[in-house]
């Protein structure tokens, strides 16, 4: 089940993979995304940064099985949102 975090500033969002790990995105400083993917040991599989210079808030984090992908939501400020879509074993966009 997704897991979203939150601190001023700072928002997150975790989902469990079915491999017995966890991959987790979220934004700080207002603009840069990053996702972690992390093995049922805990060491990384994959990080990445997106850099995008409009504000960003990720909201949920959530695996697609239909498109093998990972979809990140959230909102750019007053009634925008955004979805990025990510792959599930490299982190690079789709």
């Amino acid at each position: 089940l997704p897991y979203i975090y939150e601190t001023p500033g700072q928002y997150m969002a975790m989902t469990a993979n079915s491999d017995g790990g966890f991959t987790v995105a979220g934004s700080t400083d207002g603009n840069k995304l990053f996702a972690v993917r992390y093995n049922a040991n805990g060491n990384i599989m994959w990080q990445q940064q997106y850099n995008d210079e409009r504000s960003k808030e990720v909201r949920t984090l959530l695996y697609d099985a239909r498109s093998n992908a990972y979809i990140i939501t959230g909102n750019m400020g007053a009634a925008q949102l955004f979805t990025f879509r990510i792959h599930p074993a490299t982190g690079k966009p789709m």
